[in-house]
């Protein structure tokens, strides 16, 4: 009974959000024109294409985080993206909502395709995973983004994404992503969504229903990489700040190959050796865009200042080392 009462809530609420809201259940007016192929692109700064401005917030797409799980494939053309030689590097959705922090789950996948349309779930089998990690959103950020693993855009074909959701805590039916209406007869985007105990199988995804809308997202890209292997390190310096003796603190590393060549981390050093990193097998093998994350920890065992930095031995160029205060 208690499962019955929520889904009836949930329901009405649902109704009153969409009610709140002005949204449309049906397609886009028939005054609204929209190309065959698309939405017109918008450009921004910096090789990023913006997808979508319409102001109209919907539940369900790219997620839908008043259940437990869910996924969504979105339909993308090749004259609304339009980039020749480029990767692209992140994804951005523009969230509606009101919650500060709101932390999910997500994977993405992206794939190219010759399709015009999506009447069903597309499987993932040529797919490229390129993003496995929680995603934070905050209200008035405009298209908040993920980096992903640079995905080589072909700029032939048409992309699909999929955006699996696996946190199988739902929160709030306010909590939306503005989209933009389709126009009548166009299936661009589709979405499912479940309560349960497991999320969807990337393997095997089920069944999935359209939807005349599709989140407004942006996308940004960069050239290709060329040439010897180049290391990113982010951040650069590590502030443990204050820490109480008889505990710890554990901060992260990011290492990237910016460049084409493959790059081979051998080891690492540190000035002071209360500053080690963890969690990482050397050598570490980075391909053209990859990253890895390693882990430093800091356990004081004196009430004293610590200080020291952290080299990473490699035959490239770029970042080697990082200040540890």
């Amino acid at each position: 009974m208690a499962t019955s009462y929520h889904f009836v809530a949930r329901a009405l609420t649902i109704l009153m959000i969409m009610l709140a809201i002005g949204l449309r259940p049906s397609t886009a007016a028939p005054n609204e024109h929209f190309p065959s192929g698309g939405d017109v692109p918008e450009m921004v700064p910096n090789d990023s294409v913006v997808i979508g401005t319409s102001t109209q917030a919907y539940l369900g797409i790219p997620v839908n985080t008043w259940y437990g799980y869910s996924f969504s494939q979105t339909l993308y053309f090749q004259n609304e993206l339009n980039m020749q030689d480029k990767v692209i590097d992140q994804i951005g959705y523009h969230y509606a909502g009101s919650t500060n922090g709101l932390d999910f789950l997500i994977e993405i996948w992206i794939g190219h395709t010759q399709l015009t349309g999506l009447t069903q779930t597309v499987q993932l089998n040529d797919f490229t995973k390129v993003y496995d990690d929680p995603r934070i959103c905050n209200p008035g950020v405009s298209f908040s983004s993920v980096e992903i693993e640079p995905f080589n855009y072909n700029n032939q074909d048409n992309l699909i994404i999929t955006v699996i959701e696996k946190n199988p805590v739902f929160t709030s039916p306010s909590d939306v992503f503005y989209a933009t209406p389709v126009s009548a007869g166009n299936n661009w985007c589709l979405h499912a969504y479940k309560d349960g105990s497991s999320s969807y199988d990337p393997d095997n995804l089920s069944a999935s229903s359209p939807v005349a809308f599709r989140a407004n997202t942006q996308r940004w890209f960069n050239d290709v990489p060329t040439g010897q292997a180049v290391s990113e390190i982010t951040p650069l310096n590590l502030d443990f700040g204050d820490v109480e003796l008889g505990s710890g603190k554990i901060q992260q590393v990011k290492i990237k190959n910016i460049s084409a060549d493959p790059l081979e981390i051998t080891a690492f050093s540190t000035s002071n050796d209360v500053f080690q990193v963890v969690n990482a097998t050397f050598p570490i093998n980075l391909g053209m865009n990859e990253w890895q994350y390693v882990e430093v920890p800091f356990m004081p065992v004196a009430a004293n200042l610590q200080n020291g930095t952290i080299t990473f031995e490699m035959d490239a160029g770029g970042d080697n080392q990082v200040q540890v205060l």
